[in-house]
């Protein structure tokens, strides 16, 4: 009898039948499951103004709080809420919200203008609109939006946190074929279209994707991309919390502050861009420079035989013949680094792996969900985005 593949998705197979009766679970089924496993593990982490963190109870806590509130003002399965800010837990709490009360999340960017705001409004008629303290003044003052709740606290009454029912509700939740997001993408054709994804479309493509991709969860995920994006939405934050992981919300590429976040949120798993990473690269490229030329040739023999070793033996020698270096930059505690959103340089992929920072590439499109292809970690190509 043929042995059963095993999958990284084997152990929803303990909560099927109680936490959920479909092939995959909804995303409030998922965190559900999740908050079962490790309600005392941090979940949402930011660090300015003041450092915060909430454990995974301690989110399911806000979540549903502000879902009763949310179904108490006349939100029902399929109404459209709309938020737009800068990485933070109260954007995520206002995602898991809107799904727990079986709406449909929009995602908005907030880089976008002020009147290509309006217009995406407009296009997706949210009967609830979640904006940053920036914003805030300004949409609440327009009528045809929806009603107009803030992201900061510095608006306490209208505030995220401050959002409370009356009495207790039975709340219809979502299946798994139900629309979960409308995202916003301009793709190719420079004017934004709405993507349709249920949830069946991310959890499926969540868990597929750690076929190729080992996570646990003592990870630390990096929210450093716009997390309104379809990339980091599924590959950080609802990849994140499908293991129990914790998320450090970063809002800011100023390199200072990120090497800061970095550091103090003892990151293991960074999600980025080819620019950001060639960025840090060239940062720590400058640093081994400086000193001097014979240091300088003797780390680059080092980081060929770092090199020629994994692909010889599948393991990486880099992360301790680098530590020192890898520390000066912050990212000592880096696990994976995975790459998007554009081709990077072969020569920056093999830089990295070289220093012992097992990185790989992907590829996605919104209409995917985003996930299409990815290097799986043992068996990377440097000029493929897959296994071969």
């Amino acid at each position: 009898m043929k042995k059963k593949t095993q999958t990284p998705w084997d152990f929803l197979d303990a909560w099927r039948g109680t936490m959920f009766t479909g092939e995959w679970p909804t995303l409030p089924e998922m965190f559900k499951i999740s908050v079962d496993r490790f309600a005392e593990r941090p979940c949402f982490t930011v660090f300015e103004p003041d450092r915060v963190t909430l454990t995974y109870g301690e989110t399911l806590e806000k979540v549903e709080t502000l879902a009763a509130w949310m179904y108490e003002q006349g939100i029902r399965k399929g109404d459209h809420i709309a938020f737009s800010g800068k990485n933070s837990p109260e954007w995520a709490v206002v995602f898991l919200a809107t799904l727990f009360a079986g709406a449909i999340v929009v995602p908005i960017d907030y880089a976008l203008h002020d009147h290509e705001i309006d217009n995406l409004l407009k296009a997706a008629e949210p009967k609830m609109f979640f904006v940053d303290d920036e914003r805030y003044e300004l949409f609440s003052a327009k009528k045809k939006i929806g009603k107009v709740f803030s992201l900061s606290p510095k608006h306490e009454k209208k505030y995220v946190y401050s959002l409370r029912a009356k009495k207790e509700h039975k709340i219809i939740p979502p299946e798994e074929n139900d629309v979960a997001a409308i995202m916003f993408t301009s793709g190719t054709t420079g004017t934004p279209k709405g993507v349709v994804l249920t949830h069946r479309n991310f959890v499926s493509d969540c868990y597929i994707a750690q076929s190729n991709l080992s996570i646990y969860e003592t990870d630390v995920f990096y929210a450093l991309l716009p997390i309104h994006h379809s990339y980091t939405m599924q590959a950080v934050l609802i990849e994140g919390l499908s293991v129990c992981a914790e998320i450090v919300f970063g809002k800011s590429l100023a390199i200072s502050r990120m090497m800061r976040e970095l550091r103090d949120g003892k990151i293991t798993m960074l999600l980025g861009v080819p620019l950001l990473f060639n960025k840090l690269l060239a940062g720590i490229l400058r640093g081994i420079r400086e000193k001097g030329i014979l240091v300088y040739g003797a780390i680059k023999v080092l980081m060929g035989f770092s090199y020629l070793t994994k692909k010889l033996t599948g393991k990486n020698p880099g992360k301790k013949i680098f530590h020192s270096i890898l520390d000066k930059a912050s990212i000592s505690t880096l696990r994976i680094a995975i790459s998007g959103g554009g081709p990077l340089a072969p020569s920056v992929f093999r830089m990295y792996n070289e220093l012992g920072i097992d990185f790989i590439q992907g590829y996605g499109l919104t209409e995917t969900s985003p996930i299409i292809a990815l290097n799986p970690k043992d068996h990377f190509k440097v000029k493929s985005v897959g296994r071969y």
